[in-house]
């Protein structure tokens, strides 16, 4: 991956994910249920961001965009915002330049049935040293929303490993979500505690 694009997130730079609200916000996947996971480097994972509050939500309940999504749902989850500790260098599949690799649109874009292309890209990127992966969201048709795949130690981490802010998913992401991308929602409105 010599040459690959590259984007750099800078030191104190803000990340975005939501999460279980029983469960941390960092876990480092590798079981092949998501687009980057690392799946063949025994003891390292992924961990899925975005970088704004509405990517995040995108990214994470993408599932009931084709259904009315529960507001129980919503309030079972955390919004997690934390600044990178240090600058990382991520490999930018949201760059043209990409596709001197052979990587189109679709290793964001692909299916949970075809990730085997996006989980070996992630692989390469790892090998090749990068951090992580920068990638467009998904369901954001008009590709403006970026998620942020980071590699690190398999498993659950504690927020020793760089502490956020963990807080309870605002309406106003939920009424973006609506507005912009064509989420429905149903059951009465969140606490804004």
């Amino acid at each position: 991956m010599n040459n690959f694009p590259q984007h750099v997130v800078d030191h104190g730079s803000l990340l975005y994910r939501i999460h279980h609200a029983a469960n941390g916000a960092w876990f480092f996947r590798a079981d092949g249920l998501f687009r980057f996971d690392l799946t063949d480097r025994p003891g390292h994972g992924t961990c899925y961001f975005a970088e704004s509050p509405l990517g995040a939500f995108v990214e994470t309940l993408q599932s009931f965009r084709s259904i009315s999504l529960p507001r129980a749902e919503i309030a079972g989850r955390r919004l997690f915002a934390v600044k990178a500790d240090f600058a990382l260098v991520l490999a930018d599949v949201t760059d043209n330049a990409a596709g001197r690799y052979g990587i189109d649109a679709s290793v964001g874009a692909s299916s949970a049935s075809d990730y085997a292309h996006s989980q070996a890209l992630a692989t390469r990127a790892f090998d090749a040293g990068f951090a992580g992966i920068r990638y467009h969201v998904r369901n954001d048709l008009s590709q403006r929303l970026v998620g942020v795949a980071l590699f690190g130690p398999t498993g659950p981490h504690g927020d020793d490993l760089w502490p956020g802010d963990d807080q309870a998913i605002g309406e106003e992401i939920v009424a973006l979500a609506c507005r912009d991308l064509y989420f429905r929602t149903r059951g009465p409105l969140l606490d804004p505690a």
